[in-house]
């Protein structure tokens, strides 16, 4: 019998692959409604998760999101949508 595994598991193993994430990239990736919530359980168990507040654009102009990483892993950095300038 295979094992599901935990939105918390699957946020940290990606975040530990040198990933970053937002809120939509979390829903899109893993149905992860409340990224926050999943990164202040992570950093009460002593993952450092770092934030960058970022700017995208959105339909009606842009907005500033919270990016979520783990400074110093390593791996592949995905980009689903560009920074606003």
């Amino acid at each position: 019998m295979r094992i599901k595994k935990t939105q918390l598991q699957k946020v940290r193993e990606y975040l530990n692959a040198g990933h970053k994430l937002t809120s939509l990239e979390a829903l899109n990736l893993f149905g992860v409604a409340r990224l926050a919530a999943v990164v202040h359980k992570l950093r009460d168990r002593g993952t450092p998760v770092k934030t960058e507040m970022i700017e995208v654009r959105t339909r009606f102009g842009s907005a500033t999101v919270a990016r979520y990483y783990i400074d110093g892993a390593r791996g592949p950095q995905r980009k689903i949508f560009d920074d606003a300038e």
